[in-house]
């Protein structure tokens, strides 16, 4: 499988899983397609953070004003190698979702959760080593949402995550 992205810095990227498979690649695109040279760099090998597998300690964020807690573990049962294999999610997910009903209580003010820009700025890189995460599920628990937008705006998910 082959993916083509434009990055933030506006270089053009090739992503594919084998060297072999993405200089075939490669080499089509220039010869067949564009008739012109390319001009590559070198290959370039990325990683994702991920949990492997819980802790046995209890390691929970708290947002500067102490009004929102975070918790991050791995996926249940290798949800995520399903999600990159493109399967079927649908069975698996609603047992997840269930386990969970008990412990979601929806807010008054549900949609400034939700609809938070907050998610993809706080969950673009992971801790250790900046790259991207993979089989990682955040667990937003015992939020406290203000009337007075100082206490509760992006930033203090951003300083906890």
């Amino acid at each position: 499988m082959v993916q083509y992205v434009i990055k933030e810095s506006e270089e053009h990227v090739i992503m594919e899983a084998g060297k072999l498979h993405l200089e075939t690649c490669l080499k089509d695109l220039e010869e067949n397609h564009t008739c012109i040279p390319i001009k590559k760099s070198d290959l370039i090998i990325s990683y994702c953070e991920t949990i492997s597998k819980e802790s046995n300690m209890l390691c929970l964020s708290k947002s500067p004003k102490k009004n929102k807690h975070l918790l991050a573990q791995t996926f249940p049962n290798g949800m995520a190698k399903n999600i990159d294999k493109g399967k079927e999610l649908s069975r698996e997910l609603a047992t997840w979702l269930r386990s969970m009903n008990g412990m979601w209580q929806r807010p008054t003010r549900f949609d400034q959760v939700r609809h938070g820009g907050w998610l993809p700025v706080a969950t673009k890189e992971g801790a250790l080593c900046e790259e991207n995460m993979q089989n990682v599920c955040f667990n937003v628990y015992d939020v406290t949402l203000h009337m007075d937008i100082i206490h509760s705006g992006d930033n203090q998910i951003i300083l906890m995550a």
